[in-house]
């Protein structure tokens, strides 16, 4: 199918199904109902089933607006920013150009979900193609997914590689590659008393990327069994906004990096290669 397109916008909701109504049947729907109330559609798809459907900018706005997902079949979305669907989910932004649309959310390139909470690697590229790297932490409650984690710290290419250069080559294989969680320990308690960084603070500094007036990004074990990517202000005081940073505890450490082929793995860690993680995630 060639890329279809629309001469507006995406600012709304309303935006989202104005696109939609222009393109439903190149998408594969029929529309057969359309209203202000929830659900916004009754469509009919190719196959001739009916399904019931629920049109949003963000995947999340469906979560947020309180919808009822025993009354619903299909969420409709500009974007898809949920780690795991409550639904189906068909994300149009992506079968739909535009020529202003909303910001585009982070993408899910590796995701652990025990059932009561949802610990991720997130990704997205500017537009000036710099990727970036975070870590996310989502709770489940019910039937709703909330984020607890917007304010955990983004690193871009450059700060990525200067963070995790921080860390010997030889550990980072063991920590991160084979994936011993324990081995991050090892080494911080092998390194001389002068040679740990900010000793002084909670927790074991284990790496920084100096952000000059800004503060700093640090790369830290919480305890024995929790890694997390902070930031502290210039005046060694933990950034307010990453009191509720993404912690990743050892099994959702392995959660997240298992999945990523071992190939892959050495090359974002030994290589301090993010483009082949992005090159992966959308092989």
């Amino acid at each position: 199918m060639d890329q279809l397109g629309v001469s507006f916008g995406i600012n709304s909701e309303i935006n989202v199904r104005e696109a939609f109504s222009l393109h439903a049947e190149e998408i594969g729907f029929t529309i057969k109902r359309s209203r202000d109330k929830f659900p916004d559609y009754k469509l009919e798809n190719e196959a001739g089933q009916e399904i019931l459907a629920e049109a949003e900018v963000y995947a999340r706005d469906f979560i947020d607006h309180g919808h009822d997902i025993d009354n619903c079949d299909l969420i409709l979305c500009w974007y898809d920013n949920l780690p795991v669907n409550v639904l189906p989910t068909l994300e149009i932004g992506e079968k739909i150009s535009t020529p202003n649309g909303p910001s585009k959310p982070n993408e899910f390139v590796s995701v652990y979900d025990p059932g009561t909470h949802i610990k991720t690697i997130e990704m997205s590229k500017d537009t000036d193609e710099t990727l970036n790297f975070r870590f996310g932490w989502y709770l489940r409650q019910n039937e709703t997914i909330a984020h607890k984690s917007p304010n955990t710290p983004t690193l871009n290419e450059s700060e990525f590689e200067e963070l995790f250069k921080g860390i010997d080559r030889s550990v980072r294989e063991e920590a991160f590659v084979d994936i011993n969680f324990d081995k991050l320990i090892d080494w911080h308690e092998s390194l001389p008393d002068n040679e740990k960084f900010r000793s002084d603070r909670k927790g074991r500094m284990l790496c920084h990327v100096d952000q000059g007036e800004e503060g700093e990004i640090v790369l830290k074990l919480m305890d024995e069994s929790n890694i997390q990517i902070t930031s502290y202000l210039s005046n060694g005081t933990q950034h307010p906004n990453s009191q509720n940073a993404a912690t990743i505890d050892k099994q959702a450490y392995r959660g997240i990096l298992s999945p990523i082929p071992r190939e892959i793995r050495e090359q974002v860690f030994l290589d301090l290669n993010l483009e082949a993680l992005w090159r992966w995630h959308h092989y």
